[in-house]
Formats: structure tokens, sequence, C-alpha cells
């Protein structure tokens, strides 16, 4: 973890720089912390690492859905 946002991010943009590099597709997503606390309350999930990571993916799902990138 790290000790700050801006070190977080610097580290978010490392990494993504050498997923590209390395031939890796890469998807960002913008979790709004909002829209993360609704979707745990609505799920009946804890605010937790997994459920941190878990909202994202739900996100990128929907947005594949909706530009067709995914089947159901």
């Amino acid at each position: 973890m790290a000790d700050s946002y801006d070190k977080w991010l610097q580290y978010h943009t490392e990494d993504v720089q050498r997923f590209k590099r390395d031939g890796c597709l890469v998807h960002q997503v913008e979790v709004r912390i909002d829209d993360y606390l609704a979707w745990v309350r609505k799920n009946g999930l804890p605010v937790d690492g997994h459920t941190r990571t878990d909202f994202p993916g739900q996100l990128l799902a929907e947005r594949m859905r909706e530009q067709g990138d995914m089947n159901d």
C-alpha cells in the first residue's frame, strides 16, 4: 500500500505503462466512492479490500456489456 495518493498514483502510472509495454490490454475504471458505498449497501456486502477490488470489475463488465464487448 502506498503512503499517500501521490505515491499510489505514481505506482499506478508506472504499472499501467509496464502492462501496456508488455502487450497487455489495460482498462482503467473510475470509481466514485458514493457509487461504491451504494453498491455494497445494495448487495449487503462489507466495505473491505475484496469489495474494493470487485466493484471496479463490476463497472468494467457493465461498460463492456453496454458496448457489446461481452456476452451475458
